[in-house]
């Protein structure tokens, strides 16, 4: 109860709208600034990082000599024994990265209970989570975290075209389709860019009711081999879906493409759908699509996103219940690394000009310390939700996380606990959860796969193609 009168006190009492169109010009920084005008966040006046008493010992700036650098790497003695390197930055609230396991670091990290409702009433059967708390913790996590969806979008029409692109070198009997769906923008035709949901299918020439894996893609020029060779070997269709056509990857463009396209090019407000929204929202256009395709399976439909697109991919997963399972890899926060601990890649990380973007503007009214002056405890400590109340809209449906031993930025042991966290409702949804084998911490290159929550950190760095054939083996556990 103090701490969520302590969030009250600090938020905002006066905040602008967000009414009104920006200019051409619009910048990043400058969509920034007006969220921030909006919600009545004044950023604190910090010290550089240069000369910041708060700075952790034993770091430099990743480039030599460079001064005022964002980004900084830790030198041999951060950690002694340790022989990785780590990520630091320091966000726009003051907080700089963590990479401490001790408790005190946690500043207090109350967990929350997804079984419970949003009121911290018990759910004891399936009808009461199907009822009751699933609606509430979805509203709850639309609201403070990934922003709201517009009913506008519901109403948008796509126009589909699919060109085939001839047989797939190195794969005979598979072909490639050029799928496209431009989405009409007559209601908005001053729109600078219209939206487009852009992707590669390869199928068997002779696919009848097969399954499909749809990934959100970095797409590069050529063949994904190392993603479709463990695909085609069991006969599925692999789809790579390139969501920067759709809405891209940068806040300059919050009032144009699809967002933009739903808000009338005005300045997005603090409640609308951020791009990890927008992107999950491409995903299900294509699942439209391909429902009335007789050569794929609608009920095998699954899905795939790496770092910020595994973030998508889990948005996705939650908000449209026909994604049947899907392939999180190295998803960090807000994704499968819970929001509330602070460790790697923080919640106040995502509250600054280059990745605001991704979540709803109000998600930043969880930023910065409850105390002024003090780094600890945090705000984000009240966010009425964490990652496992995420990934629990997806139960009980097969998820396969994975991480990286030496991509401590995206936290792959807080991956760990919030499979543990969430597996309660596996079991009260009648599935066996996550494989707890009473481990603190998950041991390197070993797959936790008996149930449908699977989890593994692969010896390495930031990647999924490492566990990529393990997924696909997996997966054809649950499909066939």
């Amino acid at each position: 109860m103090l701490l969520a009168c302590l969030v009250a006190g600090l938020r905002p009492a006066q905040a602008q709208t967000g009414e009104g169109f920006p200019p051409d010009t619009v910048t990043a920084v400058m969509d920034y600034r007006n969220m921030l005008q909006q919600l009545g966040i004044r950023l604190p006046d910090l010290p550089s990082v240069d000369d910041d008493p708060s700075r952790p010992a034993h770091i430099h700036p990743a480039n030599p000599g460079e001064r005022g650098a964002w980004l900084w790497w830790s030198d041999a003695d951060y950690r002694p024994g340790d022989t990785l390197r780590y990520q630091v930055t320091r966000s726009p609230f003051g907080l700089w990265m963590n990479y401490d396991e001790s408790p005190s670091r946690e500043g207090g990290y109350p967990p929350i209970d997804p079984l419970a409702d949003a009121a911290g009433g018990p759910v004891l059967t399936p009808d009461d989570w199907w009822q009751r708390a699933r609606p509430q913790w979805q509203a709850l996590c639309e609201e403070s975290v990934w922003g709201l969806r517009p009913a506008a979008a519901d109403s948008l029409h796509i126009e589909w075209t699919q060109t085939d692109a001839g047989p797939v070198e190195g794969f005979p009997g598979y072909r490639a389709y050029v799928v496209e769906g431009r989405i009409d923008t007559s209601r908005h035709p001053s729109l600078r860019h219209q939206p487009v949901i852009h992707a590669r299918l390869y199928v068997p020439d002779d696919a009848q009711g097969v399954p499909l894996i749809i990934q959100l893609a970095w797409m590069k020029e050529g063949v994904p081999t190392a993603y479709l060779e463990p695909c085609a070997a069991r006969g599925w269709a692999f789809l790579q879906m390139d969501p920067t056509r759709l809405q891209p990857d940068d806040g300059a463009h919050l009032t144009n493409y699809l967002i933009g396209l739903c808000n009338g090019g005005r300045w997005r407000r603090p409640s609308d759908w951020g791009t990890l929204s927008a992107w999950g929202w491409g995903a299900s256009r294509l699942a439209d699509f391909f429902e009335g395709d007789p050569r794929i399976d609608s009920r095998r439909v699954g899905l795939a996103g790496h770092s910020r697109y595994g973030k998508s991919a889990l948005a996705a997963m939650a908000l449209d219940g026909r994604f049947s399972l899907a392939y999180l890899s190295c998803s960090g926060m807000a994704g499968m690394s819970p929001m509330r601990r602070h460790y790697g890649e923080d919640f106040e990380s995502l509250g600054w000009d280059r990745l605001h973007h991704w979540l709803a503007g109000a998600a930043m009214r969880w930023c910065g310390p409850l105390v002024p002056g003090r780094q600890l405890p945090r705000r984000v400590l009240a966010l009425p939700v964490d990652a496992q109340v995420m990934v629990a809209l997806c139960a009980p449906r097969p998820l396969f996380i994975a991480t990286g031993h030496a991509d401590t930025w995206s936290d792959p042991v807080g991956s760990y606990l919030t499979c543990l966290r969430v597996s309660p409702v596996y079991h009260l949804l009648g599935t066996a959860g996550f494989q707890d084998c009473g481990e603190r911490l998950p041991a390197v290159d070993k797959l936790y796969g008996d149930g449908p929550l699977a989890y593994r950190m692969h010896r390495g760095d930031h990647t999924d193609v490492i566990d990529w054939p393990l997924f696909v083996e997996w997966a054809a556990k649950w499909w066939e």
